[in-house]
């Protein structure tokens, strides 16, 4: 097969790829959980970066107070993953509750112009982690209200 071939074949198959939805798209309007990213734990993290965590379909109200142990239906949680070395995020990881239960998936990206692209995989991925947590409704970050949103 020639090489033109091959990339007109690695191209239509990227074009291919799941996306995020816009929810996940759109985080930044969501609640930002962590005023200081969170630094990479070392080489055995998952989400290699500086990571932010946003709550979408939450109120401040049903998260402080943390630990949560019952994230709403419909919540959505995003960590969103940036190298050290770039300015864009590069990984968006979600958990959305659904039925009671959490649905995972990962996106990703190589370049700030590239649209994220879905991760295959199942979700034991996500939870053999996460498990860990399982006594606060699975989600490792707990809400921390910038100083200028706390009131005293």
């Amino acid at each position: 097969m020639s090489v033109a071939r091959i990339l007109c074949l690695l191209f239509w198959l990227s074009s291919c790829a799941e996306t995020p939805p816009d929810d996940v798209l759109n985080y930044a309007s969501c609640l930002l959980m962590n005023p200081i990213p969170i630094e990479p734990t070392g080489n055995d993290d998952p989400h290699l970066g500086l990571k932010s965590v946003y709550a979408c379909n939450c109120t401040e109200e049903q998260l402080i107070g943390a630990p949560v142990d019952s994230y709403p239906e419909g919540a959505l949680i995003i960590k969103v993953s940036r190298r050290e070395t770039q300015d864009f995020p590069w990984l968006l990881a979600t958990m959305r509750k659904h039925g009671g239960s959490w649905e995972w998936a990962e996106y990703t990206r190589n370049f700030a112009d590239e649209a994220f692209a879905r991760i295959p995989g199942g979700p034991q991925i996500c939870t053999d982690c996460h498990s860990q947590v399982s006594g606060v409704d699975w989600v490792f970050t707990v809400y921390q209200p910038r100083e200028s949103e706390r009131t005293e």
